[in-house]
């Protein structure tokens, strides 16, 4: 009798185990267990998704200074990034990629260059010994659902993002190839905060490599990373003597002043700690939460050093916020200033993840759960925010379409007592935008009511340009105005007319 040739299940899992052993043994696949050597993947992708929910689903949307990018040309976007000052244009020939596509492409890409950089991240905190899995467990956990820089939403800063994410990449380079790392370093100081928080990696490396037990080594280490240390003197140079701002952004960002840091960390703290999550969304984030967190088996701690990880935690949360500071910026979670939070969650998560340390292991999987739930629900909250928020422009816009009295108006002036995403209003170049959006011209202007004084004495003069949207429009004594009235209505938004 013929003998049976066909392999057995328990073959076929031992045949299918030494494939992904073989796989997993390649040079490029032992990159990617690198990268990704973080229990749960899937569960921090999961929170990741849901918390920034609105930028896969909300794909069209457009806020702030979005309006002066999508109905804009290549060469008007090249020159205003150019007199922007920056470096080889590379923020304008970024823009003009991605408009290629449309909205949408900027908000995948932002969408995924976010969880690259916790990836990268966790993978470059995998070299200390602090930083076992458990913990960057953590450190990815809050890094991932911080309710910080929710100004990410916008198409605006997807070119940050990619900075941030090359400065990451630079860091993760370092010990491997220090060309890539060097080069990716240099071109993401960009985003010139990270010339500030520069500090964070070289510091990193001065400690692995023992550089400041005696003087002796700090020497060797100096010598042995110069190139480093020069790169950010070497950048900030050629910008500043190739690429300074110039035209209409001459002087910007050009005014330090430190004696001014007190009372703007003094504001910052204090509207962190008027910040609330909804009670109701909060506790629905914490019932999910608490039996997911409780089923999670996580190794305990390999090295306990909670007091080094909350210095590590606060030196880079500081570096990420002084230099924003020194030049009268405010990271603070209202309207447009959440921009300057870019590099924040760095230091909360590694700050966080240092307090766990304090507690057992079961104590810190359970005070995980609510810190989490609070973070959760902040960014569930911003992030349906910006949902309403594009809603209502579309409503909007389809509005202005139809209305006979706009399209004939050359003022609009807009009264509005509905919300919007981070207490924001309208600024004038967004809602001259959604008029040439809906007439495909830009002879009209448009401003919230109260500006009117403003508009008169010829403050948005200097916004009659194609870059805001109005290059047609003049300002005179008979200008022909109407005035948008928008309501909450019990089905929704109520917008009307009147002369």
């Amino acid at each position: 009798m013929a003998r049976d040739t066909q392999p057995t299940r328990k073959g076929c899992k031992a045949a299918a185990a030494r494939q992904v052993k073989r796989f997993m043994n390649r040079p490029k696949a032992r990159l990617l267990s690198r990268m990704t050597d973080v229990p749960y993947l899937w569960v921090l992708f999961i929170l990741y998704a849901a918390a920034n929910s609105s930028l896969p689903l909300n794909l069209d949307a457009r806020y702030w200074d979005d309006w002066t990018l999508v109905l804009a040309d290549s060469r008007e976007i090249l020159i205003a990034f150019s007199e922007n000052g920056s470096f080889l244009n590379m923020t304008g020939y970024m823009h003009v990629a991605l408009l290629s596509a449309g909205p949408w492409l900027y908000h995948l890409v932002t969408f995924g260059v976010w969880f690259a950089i916790a990836l990268l991240f966790q993978s470059i905190l995998s070299r200390e010994a602090a930083f076992c899995p458990r913990t960057r467990f953590f450190v990815m956990l809050f890094f991932l659902c911080a309710p910080v820089f929710a100004a990410r939403h916008a198409m605006i800063m997807t070119p940050s993002l990619l900075y941030v994410f090359l400065f990451v990449l630079g860091w993760w380079f370092h010990p491997r190839n220090r060309i890539l790392s060097l080069l990716c370093f240099f071109f993401s100081f960009g985003v010139q905060s990270l010339l500030v928080f520069y500090a964070a990696p070289m510091l990193a490396s001065l400690l692995r490599n023992s550089g400041h037990r005696s003087f002796a080594q700090l020497i060797a280490w100096t010598r042995g990373h110069l190139d480093y240390l020069l790169a950010p003197f070497v950048f900030f140079f050629v910008k500043a003597q190739f690429f300074a701002p110039r035209g209409r952004y001459e002087g910007y960002n050009a005014d330090f002043d430190v004696s001014g840091i007190p009372g703007i960390a003094k504001t910052q703290l204090g509207n962190a700690l008027d910040q609330r999550p909804d009670i109701t969304l909060l506790l629905v984030c914490l019932a999910v939460l608490a039996p997911v967190f409780y089923r999670l088996k996580l190794a305990d701690f390999q090295e306990r050093r909670p007091f080094l990880l909350i210095a590590a935690g606060a030196f880079m949360l500081l570096a990420g916020l002084v230099p924003y500071w020194i030049v009268g910026h405010l990271p603070i979670f209202e309207d447009w200033y959440s921009r300057h939070q870019l590099l924040m969650p760095f230091g909360i998560a590694v700050g966080c993840a240092g307090v766990l340390q304090l507690l057992p292991a079961r104590l810190s999987m359970a005070a995980a759960a609510p810190i989490t739930a609070v973070f959760l629900a902040m960014s569930l909250e911003t992030s349906w925010d910006f949902w309403r928020d594009n809603q209502k422009q579309k409503a909007m816009i389809a509005f202005m379409e139809q209305s006979d009295q706009i399209r004939n108006a050359e003022l609009l002036l807009l009264s509005d007592s509905t919300p919007n995403a981070l207490h924001r209003a309208y600024r004038a170049y967004e809602l001259t935008g959604m008029l040439r959006l809906a007439f495909g011209d830009q002879s009209r202007f448009a401003i919230p009511k109260t500006a009117l004084p403003r508009y008169e004495d010829g403050s948005y003069d200097n916004l009659f340009k194609d870059v805001y949207n109005a290059a047609a429009h003049r300002r005179h004594a008979e200008v022909e105005t109407v005035e948008m009235v928008i309501t909450q209505a019990s089905d929704g938004l109520r917008i009307t007319t009147r002369p």
